[in-house]
């Protein structure tokens, strides 16, 4: 499976400030101008750092700082633990190509022996006022870390029937048929910029309500009775190659977990829109019939790639039978990409009402 959910950014030169070491939040207090036409100044940026994480280490007042003071900013005023900050810094980000132009920055709270470290943004359009990218820009920089390991957060999909926690390097989306994941690439020859097309490699999660294994003319088969009956449809299909279902645990729950390649000589499905781009086999589909409509989705796989299974039977009352999440990756890196997705499976509850 090949896709790119990667936004098109413009991508542009961050400009960096002149100061290379951290900065020790100071006394003064900035008050962002309501309409700014001209790009913030150094000292402006500086100002507006320092009211900011002087306002953090205080316990109030933070909001007044962002551009979106709505935005949700974890750990704002204290660590997971309810420690709250005692002294603060920040530095400008140097070295990345930032999409639009917008600078970057880190800042560092500390709090006794925890250090927590966030990545903000001010805008090139003269608005003073910062802002929190959960994602990032898909850079190699994590958003909030805590004492070094990226900070994990909740992700509620499906009605808020199940719910997840995923941290960087992994960026999650939604869709109303397939919510998913996609693992920031890393190593040699990837440039250490934003998603803005330079990035096209990714790998996947991919959770999916109900599927079903791919019947004829490429359409949906019939729909299994429970997380077994799917297995062997996937594992009976001359397309693919699957090894024997395992009974696992994951997330307090019972899963079934397989590998599935595609079988040599295996045709493909052309008319399975949207992720099997190519034509590659299709191994799960999911419709969501409604009046007069089929949306339709397929689960596919390209040459040299490999899924990870995991087939649950849910908890009853809730409006789906099976949850499939499926983590897709090539041979080449498939070790990291499950590695890496495990600790966003085991998290997975499921809420009934």
């Amino acid at each position: 499976m090949r896709t790119r959910h990667g936004r098109a950014l413009a991508l542009a030169l961050a400009v960096a400030l002149s100061a290379c070491t951290p900065n020790p939040i100071s006394g003064e207090t900035a008050v962002p101008s309501p309409e700014p036409t001209t790009p913030p100044s150094e000292a402006d940026v500086t100002e507006l750092l320092n009211g900011f994480l002087k306002a953090r280490v205080a316990g109030a007042g933070a909001y007044q700082y962002l551009d979106v003071p709505e935005e949700d900013v974890p750990l704002l005023y204290a660590t997971t633990s309810g420690g709250p900050y005692e002294r603060a810094e920040f530095e400008p980000v140097r070295g990345i190509e930032w999409p639009y132009g917008w600078m970057a920055f880190k800042v560092r709270l500390f709090a006794g022996d925890t250090v927590v470290e966030q990545l903000f943004f001010t805008l090139p359009d003269g608005r003073l006022g910062l802002e929190y990218q959960p994602d990032g820009f898909g850079a190699d920089i994590a958003p909030t870390t805590e004492n070094g390991q990226p900070m994990a957060m909740p992700y509620n999909y499906f009605g808020g029937q199940v719910t997840l926690h995923a941290a960087h390097p992994w960026i999650m989306s939604d869709y109303h048929l397939y919510p998913f994941g996609r693992l920031i690439p890393e190593g040699p020859g990837v440039p250490p910029t934003t998603d803005g097309g330079q990035r096209i490699d990714w790998d996947h999660l991919v959770l999916m309500a109900d599927p079903a294994p791919v019947g004829t003319a490429c359409l949906a088969g019939p729909g299994p009775a429970d997380a077994e009956a799917l297995a062997e449809s996937i594992r009976s299909d001359p397309d693919l190659e699957a090894t024997a279902p395992l009974a696992v645990s994951a997330g307090g729950a019972e899963a079934l977990m397989m590998d599935v390649v595609i079988a040599a000589g295996g045709s493909v499905c052309d008319a399975l829109p949207p992720w099997n781009l190519g034509g590659d086999p299709g191994v799960v589909v999911v419709e969501d019939i409604g009046i007069g409509t089929v949306d339709r989705m397929a689960l596919g796989l390209s040459t040299g790639d490999r899924m990870r299974l995991y087939l649950f039977d849910v908890p009853e009352g809730l409006s789906m039978r099976i949850l499939a999440v499926a983590i897709i990756g090539p041979e080449s890196r498939f070790e990291r990409v499950v590695e890496a997705a495990w600790p966003v499976v085991d998290s997975i509850e499921f809420h009934t009402p």
